[in-house]
């Protein structure tokens, strides 16, 4: 029987002090089918979780904040798990090839918020593949697309960048991590496919 269940049956044991951090936490884990096989590693796991759940609140308790963070299924992760998942590649160096001069015609508003004009694309779950960087680069592009043209949002193909971007000669699981330009300059080449054409399959 899986730690989870047996908080849901009120076993003592895996009871703590704070009664109201035990009841978010066993709501987070019916919500994210989570389960331990010992009482050691259900405390590991809340502990790290009421950490993460004191930053998520005192963030979005700070109303000069311009968005809010939640809880996902990784907020009982170790540092050492989620380092596996995060980009691993070293630091890389000014590309020349980037053209990073910006220029605006007109007057810059205070702010634009580009999630209701829908031109930005949802969250997605990268699962244990680290692909920020390839989600990074096409979500820039299609924006960039809808915005330009005034058309709907299309969906581009990270996992497209994931399975083709590679530096030359680069022998490298791109799943381990990679750079958000090579994205770019790959797509110049070989134009990205549409995500529905070329869906997300974390590997």
């Amino acid at each position: 029987m899986s730690a989870a269940t047996m908080a849901l049956l009120g076993y003592g044991y895996i009871k703590t002090q704070d009664s109201v951090a035990d009841a978010e936490y066993l709501t987070y884990i019916q919500k994210y089918g989570k389960s331990y096989a010992t009482k050691d590693e259900y405390l590991l796991r809340l502990t790290i979780f009421q950490q993460n759940d004191k930053v998520i609140k005192e963030w979005n308790a700070n109303e000069n904040k311009t968005h809010t963070l939640a809880h996902n299924k990784f907020s009982d992760y170790t540092t050492h798990e989620m380092s596996r998942i995060k980009n691993k590649k070293a630091h890389k160096e000014f590309d020349e090839r980037a053209n990073y001069n910006i220029t605006f015609d007109g007057d810059i508003p205070e702010s634009v918020n580009w999630v209701e004009k829908n031109v930005v694309s949802p969250v997605d779950e990268l699962f244990l593949c680290a692909a920020g960087w390839a989600f990074a680069a096409a979500g820039a592009i299609e924006s960039r697309h809808a915005i330009n043209t005034g058309s709907d949002l299309i969906r581009l193909s990270p996992q497209q960048c994931v399975d083709c971007a590679r530096e030359m000669g680069e022998n490298w699981d791109n799943c381990d991590g990679g750079y958000t330009d090579d994205c770019m300059f790959y797509s110049q080449i070989d134009p990205l496919n549409t995500y529905a054409d070329f869906p997300y399959i974390h590997d």
